[in-house]
């Protein structure tokens, strides 16, 4: 399995979600006329600042928990350095976050229940089986893959 590809892929996917969320707070903080448009924000002062910090304030949660940890994750990446686990699965792969987007397992090991997120995930994985966990320390994405039977 080529780990380093498939987290590469997650990290430049995030980073460019992050650029647009950016662009898009900054044209919308900016720009005037766009909020001009609306009749009950026209008079409003405090209801149009209220409405153009929004989408800062999501970009700024999007950073703290998305971007900062996969980007102090980057150098582990690189160096094809990752934390692997052997655990069992307590609870299936599930699609979970806005539209259904990102996806999650957990995993029993010594006792402790671990949650990642699921960069990627061999078919069939289910409660109880015995999967083997490539992860990033910093933003928990992992690779599952099922443990071959002894």
């Amino acid at each position: 399995m080529i780990y380093q590809d498939i987290f590469n892929r997650k990290f430049y996917i995030l980073n460019i979600l992050l650029i647009i969320g950016l662009v898009a707070a900054f044209y919308f903080f900016i720009n005037k006329t766009y909020w001009d448009k609306f009749d009950y924000l026209k008079n409003n002062k405090f209801l149009k600042m209220i409405f153009k910090l929004i989408l800062p304030t999501f970009i700024a949660g999007y950073m703290w928990f998305v971007s900062i940890p996969i980007i102090q994750d980057k150098p582990l990446i690189n160096k094809n350095k990752y934390v692997v686990i052997t655990g069992t699965v307590t609870q299936e792969v599930v699609d979970g976050g806005l539209l259904g987007l990102s996806r999650s397992i957990i995993i029993k090991q010594d006792g402790m229940e671990y949650e990642f997120k699921v960069a990627w995930a061999d078919n069939n994985i289910k409660k109880g089986d015995t999967v083997l966990v490539t992860y990033l320390p910093h933003s928990k994405y992992a690779i599952i893959e099922l443990k071959a039977e002894q």
